[in-house]
């Protein structure tokens, strides 16, 4: 399904950049958005292969995500924008509730919500600051979505698929950061620690062609030759040489993140290959 995504995506880029506007750009984010979720959901299933939420649940939120977004487009009144940032912050409150207990919200109920968020800070343990210090994750990420929601919402410029394509990634990142660390925190820790939670060399080379490609790709887009908001003839005079003859610094930029995307692709399917024969109740849970 990641493949398939990173696949379509450049499909449906294509679409975007035969004719870009402010419109056809969704096509260009639909699936950067698949690829978020799926990414974020493969590295959660790791450790909880028995909780994940199944499919039709999760491209049903995905669904009405992307409803949410073709609104965005024709209107860009207050209540769209109130609408937008509660909704944001309840799928993010809920997300961060279930991965933090683990996954006891199934039923999705008052009392099982506010339970999660008063573990978040007790930790079910009579000493609250131990239970604080186990909950700084959570209450980084809210606090992260919290100030994302203020901010959108101050902007309120036209069109949503940007916003909903940096809190989409943003969450991703701050995951799958948190889950590596914790990997790492059991592979080093002083006593009890996990040899199989170790990450193997080819894993760390995918790592290293995924920042490296990254970079590249960032330098090429953050440079960009070009003006949207002066005529086409100004714009025309912006640009620089080609590489090779043919290629744009923004085709370079397509060129390297791709790149970049496929290498955290290997990067993460890689991930656990220490723990391949160990067996499943004694792979620690996080």
């Amino acid at each position: 399904a990641m493949g398939t995504s990173l696949i379509m995506e450049g499909i449906l880029s294509t679409c975007y950049h035969i004719c870009p506007n402010a419109v056809s750009f969704q096509f260009d984010t639909t699936f950067m958005y698949a690829i978020g979720v799926l990414v974020f959901l493969k590295v959660y299933q790791f450790r909880h292969p028995d909780i994940t939420q199944t499919a039709h649940v999760v491209f049903f939120v995905f669904g009405l995500v992307l409803c949410l977004e073709v609104v965005g487009y024709f209107t860009n009144h207050l209540a769209f924008w109130i609408i937008f940032m509660v909704f944001h912050i309840i799928i993010t409150v809920i997300v961060i509730a279930y991965i933090h207990t683990n996954g006891c919200m199934q039923d999705m109920c008052i009392n099982q919500i506010r339970s999660a968020l008063r573990n978040i800070f007790t930790c079910e343990c009579s000493d609250w600051r131990a239970g604080l210090k186990r909950g700084v994750p959570e209450i980084f990420a809210s606090l992260i979505n919290i100030g994302l929601a203020i901010y959108f919402y101050r902007s309120q410029k036209p069109g949503v698929s940007r916003y909903l394509l940096i809190i989409i990634m943003a969450n991703m990142l701050m995951y799958v950061c948190y889950y590596i660390s914790r990997k790492l925190h059991f592979r080093f820790r002083c006593r009890n620690w996990f040899p199989t939670e170790g990450i193997h060399l080819l894993t760390v080379l995918y790592g290293i062609l995924t920042l490296a490609f990254a970079g590249v790709g960032g330098y090429f887009f953050l440079g960009e030759l070009r003006s949207i908001t002066q005529s086409a003839a100004v714009s025309k005079n912006l640009n620089g040489a080609c590489f090779l003859g043919m290629y744009d610094n923004h085709d370079m930029w397509h060129f390297s993140s791709s790149l970049s995307i496929l290498a955290s692709f290997m990067f993460l399917l890689t991930l656990e290959e220490g723990n391949k024969r160990v067996p499943r109740h004694r792979i620690p849970v996080f």
